[in-house]
């Protein structure tokens, strides 16, 4: 039997350093100005 986690989409770097700076900041405005990208941009990533 599969266990739980094993069923998550894999994430790449790039999207797990997105979602750790939004988790700190927050704010999606916030994240993307100190990521240097658009929030619309921000927000595609995140939702892969």
């Amino acid at each position: 039997m599969n266990e739980p986690w094993q069923r998550l989409p894999a994430l790449s770097l790039k999207q797990l350093q997105y979602f750790v700076t939004l988790a700190q900041l927050r704010h999606f405005t916030d994240t993307a100005s100190r990521l240097a990208i658009s929030q619309p941009a921000l927000s595609s990533a995140l939702r892969q």
